[in-house]
């Protein structure tokens, strides 16, 4: 996992949490309203029958939506039947990754072995290839938008800003890079942590119903 504002400490932590910091406690965080759309595609992929069915999938599914949206300013759309190929290449290539880096973890000392693992190597250039497409996109509106003399705070005359987290870092820091690991850095929990939070909190209140 490259270097970023949960892997850092120190100086370097501070900066990446200054960056990221104002984006989190804007007003927008708090409304829900966009979530909506998503929340209902999730909904109607339970079935219903009554048969039982592994809700996880779907949370991730769920999530991963959500956080692109919030985090690259656009869906990957991946709870619909029409997910773009680019975007189920970025999914697939994200989860083996995530396994790759799970299993070099716990490893331990026996973590060289899994350089011999084939396809880590084109999985995370996949992932990297897919972030780095919108970092250069939000760097490119970034400096548009400081030429114009603006500060991305401006809204178009009835339309409501959307906060997007990449977009916010752009105009402060427009090291690709460094914005691409700060992105994957948010990424990962915005995705998973929060997949899994909800996975967990059902899976306890289908068994204590009295709750």
């Amino acid at each position: 996992m490259e270097n970023g504002v949960f892997t850092d400490d120190g100086q370097p932590w501070r900066h990446a949490r200054a960056l990221i910091r104002p984006t989190f406690t804007r007003f927008e965080i708090t409304d829900l309203e966009y979530f909506k759309t998503f929340v209902e595609r999730f909904l109607a992929l339970f079935p219903r029958d009554g048969s039982e069915f592994d809700m996880l999938p779907l949370a991730k599914r769920l999530f991963l939506d959500t956080s692109s949206e919030f985090i690259l300013g656009q869906s990957v759309n991946s709870l619909l039947p029409t997910t773009p190929p680019e975007e189920l290449e970025f999914i697939e290539s994200f989860d083996h990754c995530l396994t790759g880096l799970a299993l070099r973890l716990v490893a331990g000392p026996l973590r060289p072995l899994f350089k011999l693992d084939p396809t880590f190597k084109p999985n995370y250039q996949k992932v990297h290839k897919f972030v780095d497409k919108n970092v250069h996109l939000a760097i490119e509106r970034a400096r548009k938008l400081q030429a114009a003399g603006k500060t991305g705070e401006e809204e178009e005359e009835g339309v409501k800003k959307k906060c997007i987290l990449l977009h916010q870092m752009a105009m402060e820091n427009q090291d690709a890079a460094y914005l691409r690991a700060q992105t994957l850095n948010v990424f990962f929990p915005a995705r998973d942590t929060s997949a899994l939070a909800i996975g967990n909190i059902v899976f306890e209140l289908a068994r204590h119903i009295d709750c």
